[in-house]
């Protein structure tokens, strides 16, 4: 999924699933993106974040109960006993990246941040087409 979300609605709560829930099994062995897509977004990046240097990848966990998986989604699995996914990625821009600190600002403005969500579980997989998660589709 590649477009603003809410930070305070979708991409916090996103990371607090990961953060408050690290008891919970990790099943992703790797994850995987198509050239075109990660292109797509740098490309946006470099038109709607004016000034971004760089990167950050958050691990976060869906909550299959709020982000509801679509029927015929593939590409993410929900973990036995759990309302959570397995984990996930979620990409955004950064400004003002030190190298030397690896610090920097998230790119938001206001509550939206661009953000490339792998596998999000309200996309149908012909949506999804261009993330992946290994399992449960790689081989």
């Amino acid at each position: 999924m590649l477009k603003n979300v809410s930070v305070s609605r979708q991409l916090n709560p996103w990371k607090k699933n990961f953060q408050k829930n690290q008891d919970l099994p990790v099943i992703t062995e790797s994850s995987i993106i198509g050239l075109d897509l990660l292109q797509d977004f740098l490309k946006q990046a470099k038109t709607k974040c004016s000034g971004f240097n760089g990167l950050r990848i958050y691990f976060i966990r869906y909550d299959t109960k709020t982000d509801k998986l679509k029927s015929g989604q593939t590409q993410i699995t929900k973990l036995p006993n759990s309302k959570f996914s397995q984990v996930s990625l979620a990409i955004v821009p950064v400004k003002n990246f030190d190298p030397a600190t690896l610090d920097g600002e998230d790119f938001s403005k206001g509550d939206r941040i661009l953000t490339l969500a792998f596998c999000h579980p309200s996309e149908s997989s012909s949506k999804s087409i261009g993330t992946g998660h290994c399992p449960p589709i790689c081989k």
